[in-house]
């Protein structure tokens, strides 16, 4: 380096240090903190377009139309939810539904119990569990058949077990949610 520019690096050594510094930051935000910034106004965009507000100051969000829907469609008045609890109704009405759409994939069903119900204070917990027959690839449509079934029904748990024909024996633990909701409110 020639010694003109040696005695001006000297000379201005922290404002040098200063720029690589600021050069330094300026690359780790654009290539850290940029993308991820951009990713999260998509995020918040998205959430915004299915009826999700981010922001509190907003106050609270009204229920998209789909959500509301599915709310109104498994929910009953907190004392006939109480009532129907406590005579088994629901666990019938569940594994009623299930049966009809193992049915209609084909699927054998071999026994069906219900399981203890769980009461919160603004829903009940519905459980059973069906043993069934059938082919593998059935009991995977069944699976894509219960989200379009309209009511909020989970598989907690599953056990396969293959027989000799070639069919497969299914035990499925499974639980549904009904809310409970105060009269006046629909």
């Amino acid at each position: 380096m020639s010694p003109r520019w040696s005695r001006l690096a000297r000379q201005n050594g922290q404002v040098l240090v200063a720029l690589a510094a600021l050069l330094g930051f300026t690359a780790v935000h654009l290539i850290v903190f940029a993308p991820a910034a951009i990713r999260y106004r998509r995020a918040v965009a998205r959430a915004e377009a299915l009826g999700i507000q981010l922001n509190e100051a907003s106050g609270p969000s009204a229920l998209s139309g789909r959500a509301a829907a599915l709310f109104t469609g498994n929910s009953l008045d907190s004392a006939a939810a109480e009532e129907r609890e406590a005579s088994g109704v629901l666990a019938g009405v569940l594994l009623e539904n299930l049966s009809g759409l193992a049915a209609r994939r084909g699927i054998e069903i071999l026994a069906t119990e219900r399981d203890i119900m769980t009461a919160l204070p603004s829903a009940v917990q519905v459980r059973a569990r069906l043993q069934l027959r059938g082919r593998y690839a059935d009991f995977v449509a069944l699976l894509g058949d219960l989200p379009r079934s309209g009511a909020l029904t989970a598989i907690d748990r599953f056990n396969l077990q293959h027989d000799t024909n070639g069919n497969v024996r299914i035990e499925v633990w499974v639980s549904q949610l009904v809310f409970k909701r105060e009269r006046g409110t629909r």
